[in-house]
């Protein structure tokens, strides 16, 4: 269990110097490729580089795809490929017109041979999607320096989303192989002694599993949804005795998947089951702090 624990720390450091080794490369581009901008502003008078350009021409060169990894969601950046069209004459181009240059010059393709033409059509040499061919020819440098800059971002962000989600997926993973105690909480006492099975619970019995908690979840559990209760139980249970059965699952918190909670799937918890368990009353400010005072019993 120990080495275990070490490797998931050493690995969730890793990925933690992993993700601000990306934002100081995030934050590196956004720098430069705003001063560069600014830069090409001001050596250009009387025209100034902006949203002002976007027209029906702005098309997306790169898309996202998002995947499930063993290690947490993966998002990796990909370049869309150029649209091939069908144009009027039957053969296929590529958003421009084949053998003709912008400027409305023909190309010399006297010398091409037959496969190297067929693969011009498919794949024009220039992307006709670049933004910087709005600006014609003469584009100056900072701007294309702003351009590789920003290149980079779009890059970058994917990779240190993907990164987050793999420092989630890590702490979790820290947590579960800290955790040598579950708690379940109850309303009302149990009976003494405890059955082989204690009766489910309504909310229990609807979801098909057994809510339980972790020492740090029962007191946020306990003020979001006993807030109004008097006192409570809590059983403690060894991991080691409800392993077989048990799941870690997110939460659904607006629509979304929250924090992870150990749900008992297929079992019940009994006097075989529970080591120990213990009455806690509201304080005269709530639920505030009671849990914490009794950390010495309420431990991982």
């Amino acid at each position: 269990m120990s080495d275990h624990l070490d490797e998931l720390m050493l690995a969730y450091l890793d990925t933690i110097d992993t993700y601000q080794s990306q934002c100081a490369t995030l934050a590196s581009g956004f720098s430069n490729g705003f001063m560069a901008l600014a830069q090409a502003n001001f050596n250009t008078p009387g025209r100034r580089f902006g949203q002002d350009f976007y027209d029906e021409r702005m098309v997306a060169m790169r898309g996202v795809e998002i995947r499930e990894g063993d290690e947490g969601i993966i998002f990796e950046g990909k370049k869309i490929p150029i649209e091939v069209t069908e144009g009027k004459n039957g053969k296929e181009e590529a958003q421009e017109k084949d053998g003709e240059k912008e400027d409305g010059q023909k190309e010399d393709v006297g010398d091409e041979k037959p496969e190297d033409s067929e693969a011009a059509k498919k794949t024009p040499k220039s992307d006709p999607r670049d933004p910087l061919r709005w600006f014609g020819i003469l584009v100056p440098q900072a701007l294309r320096t702003t351009q590789s800059e920003l290149t980079t971002c779009v890059d970058v962000i994917p990779q240190l989303l993907t990164t987050l989600s793999k420092l989630s997926f890590l702490e979790s993973q820290v947590i579960r192989a800290r955790t040598r105690h579950l708690y379940k909480i109850l309303p009302e006492a149990p009976p003494s002694p405890l059955p082989e099975a204690l009766p489910l619970s309504p909310l229990d019995a609807g979801d098909g599993f057994i809510h339980m908690c972790t020492s740090t979840q029962v007191s946020g559990v306990v003020g979001r949804f006993m807030g109004d209760t008097e006192s409570v139980w809590l059983l403690k249970i060894p991991i080691e005795r409800v392993e077989e059965g048990l799941r870690w699952e997110g939460s659904v918190v607006n629509g979304g998947i929250g924090e992870e909670f150990p749900h008992l799937y297929g079992a019940g918890i009994g006097e075989a089951e529970v080591l120990d368990l213990k009455e806690f009353k509201k304080g005269e400010n709530g639920w505030g702090g009671v849990f914490e005072a009794a950390s010495e019993w309420i431990e991982s």
